[in-house]
């Protein structure tokens, strides 16, 4: 029922934000290590990691399938395809481009490797900013850091740290 329920919970996320999506893949890691910590061979790992996956996705696909439903009958895929063309933006004006087919990977490539470059390394020089400030509120990150240190056994704290290195992954190339 945990599984389940932390499905619903992804799909919520999911729901809420365009990166809720990458919960999906951290609940599917904190299962994988937390059943990879109990089993005592891969057989038995292997039988428990998906008998926890089911539930996982059964919770996951209650909550977005009207959802992804109503986008098929929409759009004919079950993503919005505007969600696909993000990653071919070069600036945040390209939000608004219209027709949006313009947005292509030529499009992308032709503004150059500098450029592209550029770009990804200034998102993650705002993102660590953002960590910094934000979300360490600059006294605390010390201690948070101290603190991930002394835990870093622990599954949660592993699996928390995964989340943020993906997500700081997938906010700065994207």
């Amino acid at each position: 029922w945990k599984s389940f329920l932390l499905g619903v919970l992804v799909g919520l996320m999911h729901l809420s934000r365009a990166d809720g999506a990458v919960w999906g893949i951290v609940a599917v890691a904190a299962i994988f290590w937390q059943t990879r910590e109990d089993s005592a061979g891969w057989r038995e790992f292997l039988k428990r990691f998906f008998l926890l996956l089911f539930p996982l996705a059964a919770g996951y696909a209650l909550v977005v399938a009207p959802w992804f439903y109503r986008n098929w009958r929409i759009f004919g895929t079950i993503l919005s395809p505007a969600g696909s063309r993000a990653l071919w933006l070069t600036s945040y004006n390209e939000t608004f481009v219209y027709p949006p087919e313009k947005l292509t990977f030529a499009y992308w490539f032709a503004s150059g490797w500098k450029e592209i470059l550029g770009k990804r390394l200034w998102a993650l020089g705002v993102n660590l900013e953002t960590a910094l400030g934000v979300q360490g509120g600059i006294v605390l990150f010390p201690l948070i850091l101290l603190a991930v240190w002394e835990l870093r056994r622990d599954i949660r704290v592993r699996v928390g740290i995964f989340a943020w290195a993906l997500t700081l992954f997938i906010m700065t190339v994207v």
